[in-house]
């Protein structure tokens, strides 16, 4: 828990502890934010028409309207480069927080599918899923040998319910 869920009342922990629990994909994505700013700057677009174009404001409003519609473009493209700079460089990983991800909901699975047929295996490959340990490099995770873990404890698991059928 951070400092600040520590620190939140219960409606902001809430909706705090929500956020974590949604898939990486999702928490990393500006696509709301650029959707808004584009909302925003869709304002600021009708105001210019109304008061430049159509030439409706006095040399101040068009003035204002003006500096609005840069200020709101410049919001959007700032956002738009965020989002396109988050997108590249998490396609490009794979994060430890999507192997998270990916183990917790196998250990899900585990736990509603096989945990009331036998507990002890469930445990067991839960256990095990939670001793892999990814090879310690410098940098960016070598996807392929994570990916051979995850692979590897996911036969192991399928090995072991299989053999008690």
């Amino acid at each position: 828990m951070s400092w600040y869920t520590r620190r939140a009342g219960p409606i902001l922990r809430e909706r705090l502890e929500e956020l974590r629990t949604a898939a990486p994909d999702e928490r990393h994505s500006l696509a709301d934010e650029v959707d808004l700013a584009r909302l925003m700057a869709q304002r600021n677009v009708a105001i210019y028409d109304t008061v430049v174009l159509d030439g409706k404001g006095s040399d101040e409003l068009q003035a204002m309207a003006t500096a609005g519609l840069r200020g709101a473009l410049n919001h959007v493209s700032e956002i738009v480069s965020k989002a396109a700079r988050v997108h590249v460089v998490s396609s490009t990983v794979i994060e430890l927080e999507h192997i998270d991800y990916v183990l917790q909901q196998v250990t899900r699975i585990i736990e509603e599918e096989v945990a009331d047929k036998d507990k002890a295996i469930a445990d067991a490959v839960i256990n095990r899923i939670a001793e892999i340990k990814l090879p310690e490099q410098r940098g960016a995770v070598d996807a392929e040998d994570t990916a051979r873990e995850l692979r590897s404890a996911l036969s192991e698991m399928d090995t072991t319910i299989g053999g008690q059928g």
